[in-house]
């Protein structure tokens, strides 16, 4: 039995769509699809097919509201946000009312503006950051404050997924295609380093920050 989605989908392509562009809908929903139902290799085809349009609709809107040295960094929150909370956000999506490359150059300008509407961020020192092995949750921020050459450049991309983006560690996994257990590794492993850079008053070694 053909699904109602697929029937109203069919019925609204059928009074001008040409068969490039139904082929093209039909295509868009299945790559949604593959995408909750969480295979491997659907987010990293999503992310390669996407990036582009997303990060052209990052930077220009940027442009039009001051600097755009931040596109890259927006570019990643908008992937963040589809995937966040079980791809929450990408659920939402409705092939129905618009195309996928339409809809999400509308995610990409909200996130943007978004954040362009943020006042000054709040920091919180990593000094704060509960002992490995608490119960407590991590803290929310809008920015933390890493200093520069403590850590690798992915332990401080694993930090930022889970303390100041809120991401889950199968969330953090599922957006760097790794396994759950390496995103705790690398936690760890940051967390210590950071313990240990402050304890010793800021001071640490250069090569530090890789091994």
């Amino acid at each position: 039995m053909v699904g109602r989605g697929v029937v109203l989908l069919k019925a609204k392509l059928a009074v001008d769509a040409t068969p490039a562009s139904i082929e093209k809908a039909f295509m868009e929903k299945r790559e949604i699809q593959r995408l909750l139902r969480g295979e491997q290799t659907a987010w990293k085809g999503f992310v390669m097919r996407w990036r582009n349009l997303i990060y052209t609709v990052v930077l220009r809107t940027l442009q039009e509201n001051g600097p755009a040295q931040e596109a890259e960094e927006l570019c990643q929150e908008v992937f963040l946000r589809l995937i966040r909370d079980d791809f929450r956000l990408l659920r939402q999506y409705d092939p129905e009312k618009a195309g996928l490359a339409t809809w999400l150059t509308l995610v990409a300008r909200s996130t943007t503006l978004d954040h362009l509407r943020r006042q000054r961020p709040e920091t919180v020192p990593l000094e704060q950051v509960p002992e490995t092995g608490t119960p407590a949750p991590f803290p929310r921020a809008e920015s933390l404050d890493i200093p520069e050459g403590v850590l690798s450049p992915r332990q401080r991309l694993v930090l930022k997924l889970l303390l100041e983006k809120g991401l889950s560690p199968q969330e953090a996994a599922d957006f760097l295609q790794v396994e759950v257990q390496t995103i705790h590794s690398m936690k760890n492993k940051a967390l210590q380093k950071l313990r240990k850079f402050f304890q010793n008053g800021g001071r640490f070694e250069a090569k530090s920050a890789y091994h």
